[in-house]
């Protein structure tokens, strides 16, 4: 579940609205379709994980509608840049640009949270092995894979000078 919607990155465009795709169009990115806002939304919300992965268990499965999570609108900011680069074919923000403003706001939280400045009130990732929890690697097989005589090239053909493993003669 995506932690912003359409609705949402679209008020942020465009504050005015009711979330839906302007008529007449608003030139904005708040006029890309649902589909494209979701791709922003995606994306954004990709980069929270990634930022939040080493502290909390990622994606985080927020819990009620009663209150608003800094996630919502930490993803609602992110999606919005991410849109109205699409939108905009990636030319440039100006440093007053709101939707620039709250880009790097945000970036700045993320970054505090993922330094342990800034704490969440979400479930905590104790998995020690990011957001997978997958843990180490695990030979599948029974024994050993390889042994060390394995790579003994003592007895590879063409074994180059003076008895040096044969790519070192290319040297």
């Amino acid at each position: 579940m995506a932690y912003s919607t359409p609705k949402m990155v679209r008020q942020a465009l465009v504050p005015s609205s009711d979330g839906s795709q302007p008529d007449p169009p608003s030139n904005t990115a708040a006029d890309l379709t649902d589909a494209q806002l979701n791709d922003a939304i995606a994306e954004a919300d990709s980069t929270i994980d990634g930022y939040l992965g080493g502290y909390y268990a990622v994606p985080v499965a927020l819990v009620g509608n009663a209150t608003p999570h800094p996630l919502d609108y930490w993803s609602r900011n992110l999606a919005a840049y991410n849109a109205t680069l699409t939108y905009r074919g990636s030319l440039d923000f100006t440093d007053t640009d709101p939707v620039s403003r709250r880009y790097k706001d945000t970036l700045a939280a993320l970054q505090a949270v993922s330094k342990g400045q800034l704490k969440l009130q979400l479930p905590e990732n104790t998995s020690g092995y990011g957001s997978t929890g997958a843990g180490p690697a695990q030979n599948p097989y029974d024994g050993d894979l390889w042994t060390p005589d394995d790579f003994n090239l003592s007895d590879a053909p063409n074994p180059g000078l003076n008895g040096s493993p044969y790519w070192w003669s290319r040297w």
